[in-house]
């Protein structure tokens, strides 16, 4: 394994350690960065929040149209749902939380946020 794929775990902070891995590398591989069982609660919640979209035949969020397609079976989804946490208590509670807000310290020296109404935020979540 290279440096530049270096794989950190996080507690509960951002340390000088992980800047200078994104300053040298332009990537910052956190294992683990959630627990498995976040992950689940996250995806059932994102499921729905695409299932009341789609049951109310939403086609726009704050003004950015949602993208549709269909899975494996044909069944209808939402293949970019924007402003998920605007519908769910859990998603937006998360984006919130002191771990989500500790990587807003990535972003200096500029101000950063994370905006939850709008048209600049994504927010990818991997289990890896």
């Amino acid at each position: 394994m290279s440096n530049a794929t270096q794989q950190f775990h996080f507690y509960d902070e951002i340390t000088s350690m992980h800047t200078d891995h994104l300053n040298t590398h332009g990537i910052l591989h956190f294992k683990q960065f959630v627990s498995s069982h976040t992950v689940r609660q996250l995806l059932y919640e994102t499921k729905s929040v695409e299932n009341f979209l789609l049951n109310k035949g939403a086609s726009f969020v704050n003004g950015i149209p949602l993208k549709f397609g269909t899975d494996v079976n044909g069944t209808p989804l939402i293949q970019r749902i924007a402003f998920a946490s605007q519908y769910s208590s859990i998603l937006r509670d998360f984006l919130k939380s002191d771990r989500i807000q500790q990587l807003v310290k990535l972003l200096l020296p500029f101000d950063g946020r994370i905006g939850e109404t709008e048209k600049d935020v994504f927010l990818l979540l991997t289990t890896i």
